[in-house]
């Protein structure tokens, strides 16, 4: 059982690191999508 328990532990802390990867991708893309919407408007 203690084996069991460990892994969900270290299962949680690995989701919550996706996660945050996740979201961070996604503001990274969202950043790179507005500075081309701001380069086209210049032109």
């Amino acid at each position: 059982m203690e084996f069991i328990r460990s892994s969900l532990i270290i299962s949680d802390q690995l989701s919550v690191i996706s996660y945050q990867l996740l979201g961070y991708q996604l503001s990274a893309s969202e950043g790179k999508r507005q500075e081309s919407k701001g380069n086209r408007g210049n032109k």
